[in-house]
Parts: structure tokens; sequence; C-alpha cells
């Protein structure tokens, strides 16, 4: 095959990754933050943390769809140092993880934005917060767009502080 190398560099250096998928904003106050709004499952979220150590604060929860959340809380005792859970889904998450023998911080939050706040409190310098819900979002927001917006916003704002 006969490909430009030139081209290839370029393309590597022009790439932009989709919105809310695993979406680096950036390293404020000195906390690396990850857009993931489009893990509208267990499934997603379990790969999206699985690249990390365990040094992620955790926002997570959303519309309540009966979905199975055994599986990813097993993966959450190995990956995150503090979970933060909203919507929906918040006091179901909190019920299973308190069975599973973990080891991390659990906080609860009733909005987006107190989530975000919360977690540039208890996360560590040089540490992760992410925003991976592992739920649909309509239970707060119109749709992931809207809940990544939001995230992006609230991060942003962090910053200006």
């Amino acid at each position: 095959m006969n490909i430009n190398e030139k081209n290839i560099e370029k393309s590597i250096k022009n790439f932009k990754p989709l919105d809310h998928r695993m979406e680096y904003l950036g390293y404020i106050n000195n906390i690396r933050c990850f857009n993931d709004s489009k893990s509208t499952n267990p499934d997603a979220t379990m790969v999206a943390i699985n690249d990390f150590g365990k040094e992620i604060t955790l926002i997570m929860g959303g519309k309540d769809k009966d979905m199975d959340f055994s599986e990813l809380i097993s993966v959450l005792n190995k990956k995150v140092k503090n979970l933060i859970l909203i919507g929906e889904t918040a006091v179901r998450i909190y019920d299973q993880v308190i069975v599973s023998h973990y080891d991390y911080k659990i906080y609860k939050c009733s909005t987006l934005e107190a989530a975000v706040k919360k977690g540039f409190k208890v996360a560590g310098s040089g540490e992760v917060l992410m925003l991976s819900p592992a739920c649909a979002s309509m239970d707060m927001f119109k749709d992931y767009k809207e809940r990544g917006n939001s995230f992006k916003s609230l991060v942003i704002s962090e910053k200006i502080r």
C-alpha cells in the first residue's frame, strides 16, 4: 500500500474525537476532566474507566431503565476512588454498591452542578474527574448532548473560580 507518511501525520494531528465520548476537557484545577456523557449503559462506562488506575472520581446515574449494574459495580470496586451518584438511579445504585464490599467514598447529589462541585472538592491533584453516567439522561436532561454540554460548562466554570 502506498500511503504518504505526511498525510498520515497530518490526519493524526487534525483528528478531533467525537463530543461526549471520552472527551478530554483539560487539566482543570490540577484535575484531568473527561466528558463521557454518551455512555448511557453500564458496559460503556466499564470501557471508559478501564484505562485508568484507581484515581477516578466518577459521576454516574440518570434515568432508570432497570439495567443490571452488578458487573459495573464489581469494576467500580477496582477503579474508583469516589463515586458521585445523580438522577433516578442514584438510590438503586447506592443500595447495590453498599453490599458489594466497596472501598471508596459515595456521595449522592440532586443536580449535576452539585455533583461537579463535589467532584472538584474530593478529587485529588493529578486525578481524574469523569462523567460517565451508565444511564440515559432523560430524567434530568433532554438528551446525552445536553447533559454533556452542561457538564462541560460546569467544569469550565470551575476553572474560572
